[in-house]
C-alpha cells in the first residue's frame, strides 16, 4: 500500500490506479489480509517506537511479516533494520 500512495503523490492516481491494478493481478506478487492480531502488534510497535520516525504502515508491515516468518524486506528505509529484519535496499 504505502508503494501505491508514493506513486499518487510522486506520479499520478491514474498511475497509481494502473499499479495497483498489476499488483492485484500479479502472479508474482501476494497480497496478505491484515487480521486484528496484525493491527494489536502494529499498535504495540508504533508506541514502542515512538522515540523514531516510524510509521503505522512499517509496523503492521512487521507484524505481518512475523506472523509470516519473513525475514527480509526489500525496503528504501532502515526502520525494517532498526526492527531486526534483514534489509535488501532498494537503489533509488
Amino acid at each position: 500500500m504505502e508503494y501505491i500512495e508514493g506513486v499518487t503523490k510522486r506520479i499520478t492516481k491514474e498511475k497509481a490506479i494502473e499499479a495497483l491494478d498489476s499488483i492485484l493481478n500479479s502472479r508474482l506478487l501476494v497480497t496478505e489480509p491484515v487480521s486484528s492480531t496484525d493491527w494489536k502488534k502494529a499498535k504495540e510497535y508504533f508506541n514502542k517506537y515512538n522515540d523514531q520516525q516510524i510509521d503505522l504502515t512499517d509496523c503492521l508491515s512487521f507484524a505481518i511479516m512475523e506472523r509470516l516468518n519473513l525475514d527480509t524486506a526489500l525496503t528504501f528505509d532502515n526502520d525494517f533494520r532498526v526492527h531486526g529484519f534483514n534489509v535488501l535496499k532498494w537503489k533509488r
